[in-house]
This record gives C-alpha cells, structure tokens and sequence, in this order.
C-alpha cells in the first residue's frame, strides 16, 4: 500500500502539475511565436499542429493518469493536518503549522476521516472508570471524580448499563498499517476516541444538580481520551 500511494501522489502533486506547467509555458511561447510568422508559411502549421499535439498529450495524461490513481483522489479529502502533519507540492515538502496539526488532531470528529482512510486501522480500547456517578437528567450524565468531591463533570452521550458489575469507558483508537506511512508525514499517536461508558445498572440514578458545580471538562479529566 505504502508503495502505491507513493505512485500515486508522485503522478498528482509532480507529473501532472509539470505535464501542465510546461504546456502552459508552451502556449505562452506559441501566442508569442505565431503574431511573428506568417499565416501561409508553413512554421504556422506546424506550431498550430505542435500545441494541439501537446494539448492532446496532458489530456491524455491527465485521463489515463486518473483513471488509474482516482483512488487516491478519494483518501486525500479526508487527509488533513490533523492526519498528516505536511503536503506536497510539485514534490516540495510543505509542514502545516504545528498548532493546526496539534488542534485538528484533538478534534472530536477527526475519526471520520481516519476511519475513511485505508492506512489506518481500528481498534478497540477500555478503560477502568474511578469517577462516582451522580446521576442522569434531560438525557445527560453526572459524575463527580472521586467520592465526596464538590466538583462534576457532565456526559451527554450514551451509557451502557451492564449485569456484570463493569465500569469503564469504551471506545477504540487508530493506528497505521503501515509506519513506513510516518515518514511521508502521516501521524501515529492518537487519543482514544469514546464510544460508550459501561456502568452497572444498580447505580442508574436521577441528578440531583443542587449539590454539585460544574466546573471541568471531561476531556480534561481523562488524558487520552476524546469525549
């Protein structure tokens, strides 16, 4: 996979921007040529006859090339800074900034683009939950961070009440397939993103919201996880 991405992007980020670079300045050439020569030599033919054939040839490039390599048309909309910390243009190595890299790569949404991509794959993670849970209201969940503390932090996502006594958070993580990727740009190490939270069911419960404060982001109180 690795190889053929390399074929793939070398044709859209070098060949084909050079094929019409250089047909660009060939026209450029034949606008300034052909207001000097003649109209009934045959010089004029011939430049009339060498910018279509040179025309004919970038099309055809153009039409063959994305025939065979559309494919990485489709990975790259979902190639952001977030996914990949550079881009390349006419083989030129160009970095993203490092605080556009660093947010994007935090984004709640940014498992849409890697779970679209076909270097990375999924997989799944849990972890033990400490935090107390307080209690549910208008279809969001409380927690306080441990036993006794005056401060909660809010989950409006689901919660997956369990028999077996469980309490943890479940979600999964993304990794490449390949780490030959990391050398082109590609980025490695992601948080975990949350699917669900496992609780038993004997401590569903309604929020009493009068003895508590909200005052953290769960996303703070849980390092590697996005919320």
């Amino acid at each position: 996979m690795y190889e053929q991405w390399l074929r793939e992007e070398r044709f859209y980020t070098v060949i084909l921007p050079s094929a019409v670079a250089i047909f660009l300045v060939l026209l450029m050439g034949y606008f300034m040529m052909r207001s000097h020569v003649d109209a009934r030599k045959s010089t004029k033919k011939f430049l009339n006859y060498g910018i279509l054939g040179a025309a004919v040839v970038v099309i055809v490039m153009g039409l063959v090339g994305h025939g065979r390599y559309q494919h990485w048309v489709e990975q790259n909309k979902h190639i952001t800074p977030g996914v990949r910390d550079r881009q390349y243009i006419f083989g030129l190595e160009v970095p993203y900034s490092a605080d556009a890299v660093r947010n994007l790569q935090e984004s709640r949404y940014l498992y849409q683009h890697l779970e679209a991509l076909d270097m990375y794959e999924r997989q799944p993670v849990a972890k033990e939950l400490e935090a107390v849970y307080l209690g549910e209201i208008n279809d969001e969940h409380y927690f306080a961070r441990q036993e006794g503390d005056f401060y909660s932090f809010r989950y409006m996502g689901s919660i997956e009440w369990t028999d077996d006594g469980s309490r943890e958070l479940v979600g999964y993580a993304y990794q490449l397939t390949d780490p030959q990727f990391e050398e082109i740009g590609f980025l490695n190490q992601y948080d975990y993103f949350l699917e669900t939270i496992r609780l038993p069911k004997e401590e569903q419960k309604t929020y009493d919201d009068s003895a508590y404060n909200l005052t953290e982001r769960a996303e703070k109180l849980f390092g590697r996880w996005i919320f």
